[in-house]
């Protein structure tokens, strides 16, 4: 095995355990024994981020210096106004199942904040990459695997959860889904990092940027793996602390 192999394994493996610990979250794996309300208030408190899910690719696009990353971000934003803006998909679905969109619960402060450190995390790495001169793919490598983890991967762990449950509490099928069931089939992650080929898979695309970054990293540097960890870490986190707001207030 090469070197650029031995750290994609290991990358994957990391990778991998973020998103076994994410489903072993207690709201995810209690997630079918909710009250609907509770079910609900997940999913209004998911629309706000989900209303400002492109926001956090345009920072990044600017900065990237690979044009495959700023090709695969670009594609990535077309894709999110397909067939119609995916907010606007987002609240069709919500419709569908009954759930008024007439009076909703105000963004938590918790979602909020979450929404600022989307930016932050963004900002605080274009300081430490680039101001610092350090290797634009360790910046591109960062941001890519934040943006793969936090609006890909784990999207897909949490869609695997809660569309078997639109479907049996709400009647959302995958034939009448327009954005839950989409996304659920095209965030989730199907194969190794940097091995994907599935058409249409937004965290594949990233994942074979990805792969190409760390191999064209200098050999031997620990800056090879530290940059994407680090970014997938803070991916993570964030997504952690979203379903943490829900815990029993003795579990947070």
């Amino acid at each position: 095995m090469n070197e650029t192999n031995k750290y994609l394994r290991v990358l994957n493996i990391f990778e991998d355990g973020l998103g076994q610990q994410f489903r072993n979250h207690p709201v995810l794996r209690a997630f079918d024994a909710l009250p609907d309300s509770a079910v609900i208030d997940i999913l209004l408190q998911k629309r706000y981020l989900s209303q400002g899910f492109t926001s956090p690719h345009e920072d990044v696009l600017p900065h990237l210096g690979s044009p495959d990353a700023r090709d695969t971000i670009f594609w990535i934003l077309e894709e999110e106004q397909k067939p119609r803006p995916h907010p606007q998909l987002l609240d069709e679905d919500l419709k569908t199942m009954g759930v008024s969109l007439t009076v909703i619960p105000e963004e938590t402060s918790c979602t909020r904040e979450i929404r600022n450190s989307l930016h932050q995390m963004l900002r605080k790495a274009e300081d430490t990459y680039l101001l610092q001169e350090r290797s634009p793919q360790q910046y591109d490598s960062y941001a890519l695997a934040f943006l793969r983890v936090f609006g890909e991967v784990l999207v897909g762990e949490e869609y695997a959860r809660l569309c078997p449950e639109l479907e049996r509490r709400f009647g959302l099928t995958e034939e009448r889904s327009v954005f839950y069931w989409p996304h659920y089939r095209h965030d989730k992650k199907t194969q190794p990092l940097g091995q994907g080929n599935e058409e249409g898979n937004h965290g594949e695309s990233l994942g074979k940027v990805l792969a190409k970054l760390v191999a064209q990293m200098p050999p031997f540097t620990v800056s090879r793996f530290t940059a994407a960890a680090y970014g997938m870490l803070n991916g993570y986190s964030l997504r952690l602390e979203f379903y943490d707001q829900f815990l029993p207030r003795q579990e947070h």
